[in-house]
């Protein structure tokens, strides 16, 4: 099976350059190889359902890990998705999914609170004081734990106003609002890819892998990716936009060569189900 530099070899031999040793060669080749070679890689994985990068698992919902985080509107369950998921083909679920951008569930303390108790500077605005400098910064996504008071805890929040050591949390209901005494921690959610539904416990997925060791890849997605990876550098190698249109056409070319190809090695597609659309009509 071929490696990372047999594929930028290939892609080399595309454009009418030498071959290199190493992706970490300092030639402007090598480099434009390596530059390349995982945008190239995610671009190709993401383009199509290969066999040999498709995966099962199961995952779970974020409120099993940190209690406070759901959804703000819409759907009642965030799930985290799998660090190497390029891409998710199947929830296993009857429920609506989509995926979005969301809190992912990996919690760093940044800072003990209050120094005072928090301030309500205008109406659904509220300032916190910490006790040391925090670190975040306007936008960042946290909770408060073990707060006093109701209207902060156990909420996600956007934080805006920064200063080192305070910042406002806006749009929550202070009707009522009294504030807390000193203590707790000020929590900062990380963010990325994440699955919304209102389906709720376990839930099984396919998805697409981030697969960057290429002794994985059948010959049809090995080539494939060799010609994309070609397509990315060859304005970088040789100026030449006419090569760059004319290996884009070859590129498309082949994904759909592949995509017959790796079809075959499956269960043929039974008739679709008629749905609601279909019937409707009669």
């Amino acid at each position: 099976m071929p490696t990372a530099v047999e594929i930028a070899n290939m892609a080399l031999l595309r454009v009418g350059s030498e071959p290199i040793v190493a992706l970490t060669d300092t030639t402007d080749r090598a480099k434009a190889c390596n530059t390349a070679w995982p945008f190239a890689r995610r671009t190709v994985l993401r383009a199509h359902t290969w066999n040999v990068a498709t995966a099962r698992d199961y995952i779970r919902p974020l409120d099993d890990y940190v209690s406070v985080v759901n959804p703000a509107w819409d759907y009642a369950t965030v799930y985290p998705l799998p660090a190497n998921c390029l891409a998710v083909l199947e929830c296993d679920t009857d429920y609506q999914w989509r995926v979005e951008h969301g809190p992912t569930g990996t919690a760093t303390t940044v800072a003990a609170y209050l120094s005072s108790q928090p301030t309500i500077t205008s109406a659904g605005t509220v300032q916190v004081v910490t006790t040391a400098a925090h670190g975040l910064s306007d936008g960042d996504l946290v909770y408060l734990s073990d707060a006093d008071d109701a209207s902060l805890e156990l909420a996600l929040f956007r934080v805006f106003a920064v200063t080192s050591s305070t910042f406002e949390i806006r749009d929550i209901d202070t009707t009522g609002f009294t504030g807390g005494s000193s203590g707790g921690s000020v929590v900062q959610m990380s963010e990325g890819p994440v699955v919304v539904t209102d389906q709720t416990g376990r839930m099984g997925i396919r998805y697409i892998i981030d697969i960057d060791d290429p002794s994985a890849y059948d010959p049809d997605l090995t080539q494939v990716l060799a010609v994309r990876l070609a397509y990315e550098i060859s304005e970088k190698l040789t100026g030449n936009r006419v090569k760059r249109k004319d290996l884009l056409d070859e590129y498309v070319y082949l994904l759909n060569e592949a995509r017959m190809s790796d079809g075959h090695e499956q269960s043929e597609v039974s008739d679709l189900e008629e749905d609601d659309w279909i019937t409707a009509r009669y």
